[in-house]
């Protein structure tokens, strides 16, 4: 009984092989299916706000830059020295034809996420730490670029940063409900059915990210006030002197509310599609799990990412095999002199692993050519679309097991105890 007790807490230890389901989880049609429409909703929005507002400041000049781009946009006259790019936009206009916001973030972003990852693919035992401090320096700056956008296009940031949580809080919550009835009880919902799910609890999904961010601004804002305080002649550096003790005391408060919002940002989506919970219940169960368990949090948290980052190159190969046979068939068949001089490389640049889009020089295209390369860029942003749904779906679907386990950890909870009432509500309403 002694071992078998051993074994039975050993194997509750070794839990965490259950986040290997998240890959099988994640490609569920259903889940995928969500992730896409979504990416491609908020796409779209972007795509729509940069056609009818004022585009960002270029410089059409091949310049090495940290992008791979012969245009310098505004966004990377900031990244790299941000007290210049005032004298830039004067220098280049207030607008440049064919760059907005959203698509200068959008290549920009999709730049950083290939930086970090791609060189993974070495594997390199040597530069193992290299590349880990090269993802957190590519986050680093991904985030110095919403707050270019933020600071240098408020209104347009905020318009498109309240549809985008609105549309991810819906997405997310409905893909961590299909995770999680389908972890606890093999059972794989509809679309529809986990969508009504989302908006049944959409005031809960809103609310729990937004309800940190909020106390995260109130505790922050006296600190601020007293660095005005401060900048009053005389009496200033006496008023920061006194209030330095209080200041502190609200600083640790907020370190602590930062703390628990960004390891328990990851539990909230999935606290409500398990429990069913309110936001207030979703926000306490998340912080109270990070800080009962917080070993545990970054164990598994560790184990979702490098197996997250393995399967999203997995998953980028195949769709890298499969362009490229494609590619190359295509190129084989073609034996018209109408085809000379690279006719294919202008219509569909040839796809390389780095660049699934593929790269070509800009050159005058013909009426035919350019219906082609609409028709050609649509379908290659359907398969690098749903390699960013794969992305999306894994992380809602490996956050949703890691939640099950800690809670198990705290509460001894059993994995197949999930909410169900509103399914079962709805099921015998429809009889």
């Amino acid at each position: 009984m002694i071992e078998e007790k051993h074994f039975g807490q050993l194997w509750d230890n070794l839990a965490f092989t259950k986040l290997f389901r998240s890959f099988r989880l994640a490609v569920g049609p259903s889940k995928l299916i969500i992730a896409f429409g979504v990416i491609a909703l908020v796409c779209l929005f972007g795509c729509a706000m940069d056609l009818i507002t004022g585009s960002v400041a270029t410089q059409e000049v091949k310049v090495p830059t940290e992008r791979i781009s012969q245009t310098i946009t505004e966004l990377d006259v900031y990244i790299a020295s941000p007290e210049k790019i005032e004298d830039f936009k004067r220098a280049n206009g207030a607008y440049s034809k064919g760059h907005g916001v959203f698509s200068t973030l959008l290549s920009y972003l999709a730049d950083r996420f290939n930086d970090a990852f791609v060189p993974l693919l070495k594997l390199d035992t040597s530069n193992i730490f290299a590349n880990v401090v090269n993802v957190f320096r590519n986050i680093g700056l991904a985030g110095k670029a919403f707050m270019w956008a933020i600071r240098y296009h408020p209104i347009y940031s905020v318009i498109f940063l309240a549809f985008s949580l609105v549309c991810f809080c819906i997405a997310g919550g409905a893909i961590c409900r299909c995770a999680a009835l389908e972890f606890a009880r093999g059972e794989k919902p509809g679309i529809f059915e986990a969508i009504r799910f989302s908006f049944a609890k959409f005031g809960s999904l809103i609310a729990t990210p937004a309800i940190p961010a909020l106390a995260m601004i109130a505790l922050g804002l006296p600190i601020l006030a007293l660095g005005l305080l401060a900048n009053i002649p005389y009496g200033g550096p006496i008023l920061l002197g006194i209030g330095l003790p209080l200041a502190l005391i609200i600083g640790l408060l907020l370190t602590a509310a930062m703390t628990g919002s960004v390891f328990g940002f990851n539990l909230m989506f999935p606290t409500i599609a398990y429990q069913g919970s309110d936001s207030f219940d979703a926000i306490s169960r998340s912080f109270m799990y990070v800080l009962t368990q917080p070993l545990w949090m970054i164990i598994y948290s560790f184990i979702a990412m490098v197996y997250g980052t393995l399967s999203y190159l997995v998953v980028r190969f195949f769709s890298f095999l499969l362009l490229t046979v494609t590619y190359n068939l295509i190129r084989a068949g073609i034996i018209s002199n109408g085809w000379e001089n690279g006719r294919l490389s202008r219509l569909w640049p040839q796809p390389a692993f780095a660049d699934l889009l593929g790269t070509s020089p800009t050159l005058p295209l013909t009426l035919t050519e350019s219906i082609s390369v609409f028709f050609i860029n649509l379908t290659l942003f359907f398969v690098v679309g749903l390699i960013a749904a794969f992305v999306l779906s894994f992380y809602f679907c490996a956050n949703t097991i890691i939640y099950v386990l800690l809670r198990k950890k705290v509460d001894g909870t059993p994995t197949d105890d999930v909410y169900v009432r509103l399914i079962e509500a709805n099921s015998e309403s429809e009889k």
